[in-house]
């Protein structure tokens, strides 16, 4: 552990080693300013614990009404899931020499006391600098960024961080978050547009709520400048411009946690949680010889307690690989109009189904289209995507004649005259299709040999090795024999058996994935 966490080398290198009574005081301290403590102070809702886990439960209606018939038919129900959020153990373990200011122009943070634990060096290094540190380590580094590191050594270490829930909740398949496609990552450019499209696809039913979208600080003064730059508002003065998501209750919001980030995630105050055990600033200082131990430990983290009420971005939670705004070719941002990926469904081996929703009226002539290729930056092949009759703006395409274990890259396209609209592109991997043993036949049997015709499928052309194995007795380990497998078939030859005897054979093929076999086929040799 270092002698002293308190440098005044520069110090004494000015002024001298010695103290001299010269006005100097706390006011002659000075600092830029600090990052302090505002995510989780003033926008999320703060709940001390008693409990290492906080345990809640999400709750999922089913359906109950249907047309009316005389029997009984069983309709509905609710299913509980646990959302449990993990309090993550933090401390703060560092000390100080007090007397380091003591012959020093600092020499007015010493004390006339022998307690140094009481000297105004002390207070000030708790006060003026832990209690501050804290704050900024856990705004810039801890809050969103953080990701938790049992054998880590900093601030980032600490705790699971924002980012990280979104991450998980966007892959729980019991009790997802909403992430939505096609916004691309926050363009200072063209944040207005990316926002009002990506609120224009939280389900209506949230308007009339006080939904806050959180972005990176630079993003809210972008908006009002996008705002400026449309020329729709009368104002007087740019104080006139807010950040709300016009004819909505929805808000843009700028945390310094996110600062560096071209995230976005949404939800409401009440939902955003923040779980603490025990004071942070509650430090121990422990005086050791002319030393001064400080420790400090509590428990802290951050959750939803509703993931059904939070929403995101595919770019923010790693599912979404877009570079473009879903905008026209030539660059305009569309208004009027956002194109809105979902998941694919039914991926196979060669082929999938691709999903997208256009929030937006299409004018007559307009025609939609899902491009699609190996390459993200050659989308050669094409889909004709069809409007779904009983839901209005929700297009689908299934595509054919994939290629296996690929990754297929895919935007929809929507051409207007001359414009082309396009959504940001996102990716796909079609399945590994196993390789598989389909016919094993035995043939020119001989008294002392015979020949072993395999058949096998390799849609992936994963086989790299293959034979048999042939035994007299079922229990015992069988002789192996290689093959040589190539486009489908072999054919293995026994040689050295016996007469008048029945054996056991099976086929084997081998992948990376390791080694199948066949069933068991009998034959005899005969006695001459």
């Amino acid at each position: 552990m270092p002698e002293a966490r308190i440098t005044i080398d520069k110090i004494l290198e000015e002024y001298g080693e010695f103290y001299q009574k010269r006005g100097q005081g706390m006011n002659s301290i000075r600092r830029a300013m600090l990052q302090g403590s505002v995510t989780l102070e003033k926008h999320f809702t703060h709940i001390n614990s008693d409990d290492d886990v906080y345990e809640l439960a999400n709750d999922f209606f089913e359906e109950v009404m249907q047309p009316f018939r005389e029997e009984f038919e069983d309709k509905g129900g609710v299913k509980f899931v646990p959302n449990k959020i993990i309090l993550q153990h933090i401390k703060v373990d560092t000390k100080l020499r007090p007397y380091v200011v003591y012959h020093s122009w600092l020499g007015f943070l010493a004390g006339g006391q022998n307690k140094i634990e009481d000297w105004p060096i002390t207070r000030y290094y708790t006060e003026e600098y832990l209690k501050k540190q804290i704050d900024r380590d856990r705004e810039t580094k801890a809050v969103y960024k953080g990701r938790r590191r049992d054998n880590g050594n900093g601030a980032a270490d600490c705790m699971d961080g924002i980012k990280v829930l979104l991450e998980r909740g966007a892959r729980n398949a019991d009790n997802p978050i909403n992430v939505i496609h096609g916004i691309g990552e926050l363009n200072v450019d063209t944040v207005l547009d990316q926002l009002e499209r990506y609120d224009k696809a939280i389900d209506e039913m949230y308007e009339g709520e006080t939904l806050i979208h959180f972005v990176a600080p630079k993003f809210v003064r972008a908006l009002k400048e996008n705002k400026r730059a449309s020329g729709w508002y009368f104002i007087e003065s740019p104080d006139q411009i807010d950040t709300t998501i016009d004819f909505t209750k929805h808000v843009v919001c700028g945390l310094p946690s996110m600062k560096g980030t071209t995230d976005v995630f949404t939800s409401v105050k009440e939902n955003c949680l923040w779980l603490t055990q025990r004071n942070k600033f509650d430090f121990d200082m422990q005086k050791v010889d002319r030393y001064i131990k400080v420790l400090a430990d509590w428990q802290e983290a951050v959750g939803f307690a509703v993931n059904a009420m939070v929403w995101t971005t595919a770019e923010t939670v790693g599912l979404g690989t877009a570079t473009d705004t879903a905008s026209p070719a030539d660059g305009i941002v569309a208004r009027n109009m956002a194109i809105v990926l979902g998941e694919p469904n039914d991926v196979a081996d060669t082929t999938a189904t691709l999903n997208a929703e256009i929030i937006g009226e299409l004018p007559e002539g307009a025609t939609v289209t899902f491009k699609h290729g190996t390459s993200a930056d050659n989308l050669s092949s094409s889909a004709s995507a069809t409007e779904d009759s009983g839901n209005p703006g929700n297009y689908s395409a299934n595509l054919t004649g994939l290629s296996r274990n690929t990754k297929i890259y895919y935007r929809l396209e929507v051409a207007i005259g001359t414009d082309k609209y396009a959504s940001a592109t996102a990716s796909l991997t079609t399945a590994k299709a196993e390789a598989s043993l389909t016919e094993v036949a035995v043939s020119s049997v001989t008294k002392n040999s015979a020949s072993v015709g395999v058949t096998y499928s390799d849609p992936s052309e994963t086989v790299t090795a293959g034979g048999v194995e042939v035994t007299t007795d079922l229990t015992a380990t069988p002789t192996s024999v290689a093959g040589s497998p190539s486009a489908g078939s072999m054919t293995v030859s026994l040689t050295s058996l016996t007469a008048d005897t029945t054996y056991h054979v099976r086929a084997f093929i081998t992948t990376a994935a390791g080694t199948k076999h066949s069933s068991w086929t009998t034959f005899t040799t005969p006695e001459t």
